[in-house]
């Protein structure tokens, strides 16, 4: 059995946020090809329910008192370890060195998440603060400097592939992104209303993306769908986002199941300015045949087109009257709702990353 180390900067918590669901079904997949997992994070700490779910998988999970640190842990069985997983800049910049010198015959694969200095620089470009432009260029040197450094570099969209292929040339780079079971069958426009963000509010871009549609665009809304609900859900809403609360806008939170919130909504919203990666409140919206209203930056890298899979706009006024439009018409909803399901089926399914990890991995023993 291939023998797989994954380190991440924190524990799995996928019904959290949507990078956390994208690891948890690589390694569910990794299982189910036979891979022997190992999973940890950088400073062996762990979060239940989580860390016993993995152990109830299949998962070797590292934690004290039973493991008293990393490096001890790759200095005693680097050796045995035929892949190592690295989750983010932060991650594998702190463990490369170590990893090489005790992992000699692993193949070291950093998994970006989302390229951190892309964001970063937009973030700076937005904000126009005087040191995040300093420390996304920090950032920048160091996530490139990891990338020439390790044996293959994960990316999830093509769009962040063709620009690190630019940036080095010479990087082994593969793309595994979103993964989601599309539903056969889906609730009907008639029996929905409402206006549906979904997002965890520890990420910037998702808390500046919803003030700026609750302060900006939801009053242009407001005109023609008065009495139209507008739902907050994600971790850390009540403590980021409370101050949005008022009539007809619910700071609902954090919530265990979305299922039945994407089949009572009408339409889900992304109104991100800046940011990086493919989001996972797409595809997921996506997935459970939701149609979607967004900025350019939330479909970045995603293979969606305006008006044929989702709706774009990108200034106020237009993406209050995309939403207006989209709530009220039928068989626009319908038609969307069918196209998204496809674009998930085509590109975001288990099927379609579990070709990607066997071809990363060189292929598995029977």
């Amino acid at each position: 059995m291939p023998r797989i180390l994954v380190v991440d900067h924190r524990t799995l918590t996928p019904d959290r946020d949507a990078g956390s669901l994208r690891m948890w079904r690589l390694l569910e997949i990794l299982r189910s090809l036979g891979c022997d997992v190992t999973y940890a994070t950088a400073d062996l700490a762990v979060s239940e329910p989580w860390a016993s779910r993995l152990l109830q998988s299949g998962v070797t999970v590292l934690r004290a008192p039973f493991s008293l640190s990393l490096k001890r842990h790759l200095r005693r069985q680097g050796a045995s370890y035929d892949s190592i997983w690295l989750c983010r800049v932060s991650v594998a910049h702190r463990l490369l060195a170590s990893v090489r010198k005790y992992c000699p015959r692993a193949q070291v694969i950093f998994d970006t998440v989302d390229l951190h200095f892309l964001r970063e620089e937009r973030e700076a470009v937005l904000s126009q603060e005087a040191g995040a432009a300093k420390q996304a260029e920090a950032t920048r040197k160091l996530e490139l400097a990891v990338i020439r450094q390790v044996d293959s570099t994960i990316l999830v969209s093509a769009e962040e592939a063709r620009l690190v292929q630019e940036l080095c040339p010479d990087a082994s780079l593969r793309i595994i992104s979103m993964i989601h079971e599309p539903l056969g069958e889906v609730e009907d426009f008639d029996t929905r209303r409402g206006l549906l963000f979904v997002g965890g509010f520890e990420h910037r871009p998702n808390q500046d993306g919803v003030e700026w549609f609750v302060s900006k665009i939801l009053p242009r809304v407001r005109m023609k769908l008065p009495e139209e609900p507008f739902w907050i859900v994600g971790s850390e809403a009540a403590r980021h986002m409370n101050h949005l609360a008022a009539p007809g806008v619910t700071v609902v939170g954090w919530v265990r199941e979305l299922d039945s919130i994407f089949a009572r909504a009408r339409i889900s919203v992304a109104p991100l300015r800046y940011g990086a990666g493919v989001k996972g409140k797409i595809t997921q919206s996506l997935a459970r045949g939701l149609p979607c209203v967004a900025t350019s930056v939330a479909c970045e890298g995603m293979p969606v087109i305006h008006e044929e899979s989702v709706l774009i706009a990108d200034d106020e006024a237009s993406f209050a009257d995309a939403t207006c439009r989209l709530h009220e018409d039928r068989d626009l909803w319908r038609s969307l709702s069918s196209a998204g399901l496809q674009v998930v089926s085509e590109h975001y399914s288990r099927q379609r990353a579990e070709g990607e990890l066997v071809d990363l991995l060189g292929g598995l023993p029977g």
